[in-house]
């Protein structure tokens, strides 16, 4: 039986509520790879995925007094409230099973299989009208510049010394990799007052998106006193949306599936399939594995009846069209 994706966010509401009001006051859980036993952390995990669950809804429940901005408010209090907060993976440059991946890809298999994104580069230069201090750090310097690979390609590519690599803050053996960070609650702050979720509108909005740019820059151990004062990056109430997910989009660069997912509820950044895609547009959704369609003939046929094609096309629940 397949479950229903709006069922399955409920139960992880619920469940994710319940978990936090058992932490007590013990001593922490022992041989927790991810928090030390910290449950103070734990805490702010639970209330910072209800967070970011809250906004996944907002095409479906989009009022002020509706469901989404409910459960947004309700998780507020408890999130993750500065950058020494940020939850992360961490892996251990003396174990070979637990290296960074990028390490492992680079410096043990050789194989230099990615490279940063031309997109992205033009996203974070706005095509070369403004400068990102993150940029270097995001990708390899060649030449005094970052050069983006074209994604999307079919043929095999050599990438080193042409096109940029990931940057080697990201892929010591030990770099960990981010789950939640301070930078994604402020700019999901500063949606929820675009939005009308929390008080302050348009002003709210500002200096909610001005910190998260601030703790991008933070976290990525950049500083520029100049970046958010920049034409297209200084927040403009006719823009606010697109510059939110777009600064979100940059913040969580490596974290792949929250961009895609978030690209998938905003819009922004506006992007486009690779030059050889089968697909006229960015895909919706993961297909099901193949293999379900024998395994699990009968309720595979009724899932796909409920929620349509099992095609890359087909949205999530959550993925409502525009009006």
């Amino acid at each position: 039986v397949y479950d229903k994706q709006q069922d399955i966010y409920t139960s992880l509401f619920k469940e994710l509520k319940e978990a936090a009001a058992q932490i007590d006051a013990g001593t922490g859980t022992q041989g927790d790879i991810l928090l030390g036993g910290d449950m103070a952390a734990w805490k702010r995990f639970a209330a910072t995925q209800r967070l970011f669950m809250a906004l996944r809804m907002s095409k479906v429940y989009p009022g002020a007094a509706e469901l989404a901005a409910t459960e947004f408010n309700a998780a507020l209090p408890d999130v993750i409230a500065s950058n020494a907060q940020n939850i992360s993976y961490k892996y251990l440059a003396g174990d070979p099973n637990n290296f960074n991946p990028f390490y492992n890809n680079y410096s043990i298999s050789n194989r230099n299989d990615y490279a940063i994104s031309l997109t992205l580069v033009n996203i974070m230069t706005k095509n070369n009208t403004i400068t990102d201090p993150r940029l270097p750090k995001y990708g390899e310097v060649l030449n005094g510049q970052v050069v983006g690979l074209p994604y999307g390609r079919t043929l095999a590519t050599n990438i080193p010394n042409i096109y940029s690599r990931v940057g080697t803050a990201f892929r010591a053996a030990d770099t960990p990799s981010p789950i939640f960070t301070f930078a994604q609650v402020s700019f999901a702050k500063a949606e929820a007052a675009k939005r009308g979720w929390i008080a302050g509108g348009d002003a709210t909005a500002a200096t909610f998106y001005n910190a998260g740019i601030d703790a991008s820059l933070a976290q990525n151990s950049v500083t520029s006193a100049t970046y958010a004062t920049q034409p297209g990056v200084v927040y403009n109430a006719a823009t606010g949306f697109e510059q939110i997910a777009t600064q979100r989009y940059i913040a969580t660069y490596l974290d792949g599936f929250e961009a895609w997912s978030e690209y998938r509820r905003t819009g922004f950044p506006a992007l486009v399939p690779g030059p050889n895609s089968t697909l006229a547009t960015i895909p919706r959704r993961i297909v099901y594995p193949a293999g379900d369609k024998t395994s699990n003939g009968e309720n595979y046929l009724k899932v796909v009846a409920q929620q349509g094609a099992d095609n890359a096309l087909t949205r999530m629940w959550w993925d409502k069209p525009a009006p």
